[in-house]
């Protein structure tokens, strides 16, 4: 669905992920990265929020279809999985838990894009990147969106960013399925302006069957201007992957 709408990843791109807390924004970003990982791409991931072993076993619970971080698991295993994934991949990643300055952040983007040669980038999630500053939480989000955009523009990669919504000021909340708009991106209205693309992931966790279908809405597209549903997922939490299917929910552009 994503594919049909937004016709691919480009160069020179940002692509904001946007949900709730705790609807899947990173499992579905994972996804994403292990699927082009597997097609031979080079790729980077800044998870600030966990370590780089928590990201490591995340990427590799996807390409193994298990969930490798859940439980004791076979050493033999272990290596096996680890032999067909992280030692095989082009996969750059970031050893900075804890350590969110932000400058420190944006040199390590840029030289995993110039010295690396890394085309696709994940950040996750600009919270945490906005934690090392002080003051007015617009302007920072204004100032770290400009450098962001520009580092993009500068360097040709892909940069898919990890983003929180604020909470609806009346209505149903995101984290019980509440719909999510371009003015739901948590802090600032830089971050859908200067982003070439934003995906909300829509999930109500509270529901009677699980919470379990996640609707994948575009919000922005500068690229083609296709918005709307673009596909709904289930995650399997036995394999941590997810499988897709089409919607038939139908949109007007009053809605956007």
């Amino acid at each position: 669905g994503l594919q049909t709408k937004l016709h691919g990843i480009r160069a020179g791109s940002l692509i904001t992920v946007t949900a709730g807390s705790g609807i899947g924004k990173s499992s579905f970003c994972r996804s994403i990265a292990t699927h082009l990982l597997n097609q031979g791409e080079r790729v980077g991931y800044l998870a600030l929020e966990e370590s780089m072993r928590h990201t490591s076993l995340g990427l590799m619970s996807v390409a193994a279809k298990k969930a490798l971080h859940i439980g004791e698991q076979d050493r033999k295993e272990l290596t096996e999985i680890f032999d067909n994934t992280i030692a095989k991949w082009n996969l750059h990643l970031f050893d900075g838990f804890g350590s969110y300055d932000p400058d420190l952040i944006y040199s390590r983007i840029e030289f995993m894009a110039a010295a690396l040669e890394t085309k696709i980038i994940f950040l996750d999630h600009l919270s945490i990147l906005l934690s090392g500053l002080e003051g007015d939480e617009r302007l920072m989000i204004d100032r770290t969106m400009t450098r962001l955009r520009s580092l993009v523009e500068r360097t040709g990669i892909s940069l898919i960013l990890v983003c929180h919504t604020t909470t609806p000021p009346n209505g149903q909340s995101h984290e019980e399925g509440g719909r999510v708009q371009l003015r739901s991106l948590r802090g600032s209205r830089s971050i859908g302006q200067l982003s070439d693309a934003v995906i909300a992931l829509e999930r109500n966790q509270q529901s009677d069957s699980g919470g379990n279908a996640t609707t994948v809405r575009v919000l922005k597209n500068r690229h083609s201007g296709e918005v709307g549903v673009a596909c709904q997922l289930n995650y399997d939490l036995n394999t941590c992957t997810f499988s897709e299917s089409e919607t038939d929910e139908s949109y007007t552009f009053d809605d956007f």
